[in-house]
């Protein structure tokens, strides 16, 4: 059995080749498969492991925050933060972002497994020398992907020793 001779090039995942003189659609359906195929495992390895198999997350990173402010409405930096859901006694681990002095974060997409779909209280206590406050936010997961938190309740802003301002 004679097999026919075959030269091909590639670009990407463009292909082309010729086989004995014929050029075209005969010549490469070999290799157009391979390339959808390796769209198509490229877009289904792009959902989260929680997410059903339609969805697709995006890459942007929600956080939960609040400020915390002094008296006078200064923000007041190096709080620091103690947060636990209730539920399950659970602390929550949150990197917090010092760039933005005064502003503290309650929990992140990062924290998703920690919080329920349908909604999480996590209580905040924070403390600045011998100043205090202790706080309740309500966060959840919605929408039919998971992909993201989102804050249901809460303060944004609160002041030392006084509780939450709204």
């Amino acid at each position: 059995m004679n097999r026919p001779k075959c030269a091909c090039w590639r670009f990407a995942w463009l292909a082309c080749c010729e086989c004995d003189g014929q050029r075209g659609d005969a010549a490469r359906t070999h290799i157009v498969p391979l390339s959808l195929m390796m769209l198509s495992l490229l877009v289904m390895t792009s959902c989260r492991s929680q997410s059903p198999d339609n969805c697709l997350c995006t890459t942007q990173h929600v956080s939960v925050t609040f400020a915390v402010v002094d008296d006078a409405g200064t923000p007041v930096p190096d709080v620091t933060l103690e947060s636990h859901v209730p539920r399950t006694g659970e602390s929550l681990q949150v990197e917090q972002d010092r760039a933005r002095e005064g502003t503290y974060i309650v929990a992140t997409d990062s924290n998703l497994k920690q919080i329920r779909h349908s909604g999480e209280t996590i209580e905040v206590k924070g403390t600045w020398g011998q100043r205090s406050f202790s706080e309740v936010f309500v966060v959840n997961a919605p929408g039919e992907c998971v992909c993201h938190i989102a804050k249901v309740s809460g303060p944004e802003t609160v002041m030392l020793g006084r509780g939450s301002l709204n």
